[in-house]
């Protein structure tokens, strides 16, 4: 779509650009590319047009500027790669143009510009290898090349394509952790590599981790806004459908994420992600609301326990026992009282009163009346800081506005002198509850390598 709304779009503008490209005014293309980069300063797509307008303007060194780019977003760019290559040649900077093409030739073994570049490929004989690899996986056959691909990464650690490939095979075999060792790995390299960004953004979304997923989609939408290049790197696997951008940017430039990463340990990744994936147990049936219609007022949370009330006399007993709270940490002892209910009688005036004791305790002990569960957001961070691990992150779930704030602060101090993964975690939840989802995935991977 060219126009949205009477208003040009980032794909109508390129779209423009390439068209005067192609009619041979590179001025023109470069000057609408250039345009774009203010408001778009790390679109991969755009890059890309504007190396091309330079190479066709002859300023070899701002072009080769310019392929580096888009080669650090889209490392496997196979006409990236060769483009570059024909720069450093051309600006003399023969070396390096020979290992750009030993590798262009590990995928395009005929490609005539790279063969007076390079004697053979840069893999030597695995790179047949790789390429039934890479043809086994694109055929929807993954398995069959996840072990060419971790022979490979294995003997060329240095190799990000090679590792990139392997992390797109385990990404389809859903093989997670595996993946995102491998992505890891890739963006300690490349910080903007987008197919990075696109698996760890695919893998967090389906461990539902909100964060995780959402700072790097932050990534994907900054370095691919319309999501055509994902579109085109996965065709029907691609996790994000293709949308619209206007030129004229509402907020004015998208902002850029922090692009560090600290590696995790594995051990640490696996536990998380393990966490994460686990689905939750099953609910348990209820008991019928409509044979005690004001049972629900007297319980916090979700019944674990339910049977049914109905006797073949008509008569009810209120058999709950134990119902255990798990948000509160509460349990719920009702005593055995048979109830025959007449019409028109209120069936919770027949109840004994009920009493709360700690989960685990005796309900001898009891010491507080059972209060009718609130709807509000405020009373799910009060349950929720309930629950919570550690005082810190207690400290969080029940502060708000400029309370959360100074929070923050503190917690941003403590990081500084005594930090630990507790403090970490709860810094992360604090940057999440204020939205400042980047903030929040670098806070918990500095927590994924602290002690506890």
């Amino acid at each position: 779509m060219l126009y949205m709304s009477g208003r040009l779009t980032l794909e109508g503008a390129l779209i423009e650009a390439e068209s005067a490209l192609q009619a041979g005014n590179a001025l023109q293309a470069l000057a609408k590319t250039e345009t774009l980069l203010v408001s778009f300063p790390d679109a991969v797509r755009v890059w890309r047009l504007h190396a091309q307008a330079l190479e066709q303007q002859g300023e070899h060194a701002r072009a080769l500027e310019a392929y580096e780019r888009v080669l650090a977003i889209a490392p496997t760019d196979l006409r990236a790669m060769t483009s570059a290559a024909r720069m450093m040649q051309t600006i003399g900077r023969p070396q390096e143009a020979s290992l750009i093409a030993q590798q262009v030739l590990d995928y395009l073994p005929t490609e005539r510009g790279m063969l007076g570049l390079a004697p053979r490929p840069g893999l030597g004989d695995d790179a047949v290898v790789y390429r039934v690899a890479l043809a086994q996986v694109r055929s929807g056959l993954p398995t069959r090349g996840l072990a060419s691909l971790r022979a490979l990464v294995e003997k060329h650690p240095a190799r990000v394509d090679l590792r990139l490939s392997y992390a797109r095979a385990l990404w389809r075999t859903q093989e997670h952790i595996a993946a995102c060792e491998q992505c890891w790995a890739v963006l300690s390299e490349l910080p903007d590599c987008l197919v990075a960004h696109v698996l760890l953004f695919d893998i967090w979304r389906s461990a539902c981790a909100v964060s995780l997923e959402q700072a790097h989609l932050a990534h994907v939408e900054r370095l691919d806004p319309d999501h055509r290049e994902t579109a085109a790197l996965f065709e029907l696997e691609a996790p994000l459908s293709v949308r619209e951008v206007l030129v004229q940017r509402p907020n004015g430039v998208h902002p850029r994420p922090k692009t560090g990463f600290t590696e995790p340990t594995i051990s640490l990744l696996a536990d998380l992600l393990q966490a994460t994936l686990q689905p939750p147990e099953p609910l348990t049936q209820t008991a019928p609301k409509d044979r005690l219609p004001e049972a629900t007022d007297f319980i916090v949370g979700e019944w674990s326990r339910a049977e049914d009330l109905s006797a073949a006399s008509g008569s009810a007993e209120a058999r709950f026992v134990d119902v255990l709270s798990s948000e509160e940490g509460l349990s719920l002892s009702v005593p055995r009282v048979p109830i025959t209910p007449e019409p028109g009688d209120d069936l919770t005036e027949q109840l004994e009163p009920l009493t709360w004791t700690p989960a685990g305790e005796s309900p001898a002990l009891a010491s507080q009346p059972p209060r009718k569960p609130k709807s509000s957001a405020r009373s799910a961070r009060s349950t929720r800081a309930g629950a919570a691990k550690n005082p810190f992150e207690r400290e969080v779930m029940s502060a708000e506005g400029a309370a959360l704030d100074a929070l923050i602060d503190r917690l941003e101090r403590m990081a500084a002198t005594e930090a630990n993964a507790e403090i970490f975690e709860a810094l992360g939840l604090a940057y999440t509850r204020r939205g400042n989802l980047e903030a929040a995935l670098s806070a918990y991977q500095r927590a994924l390598g602290k002690p506890r």
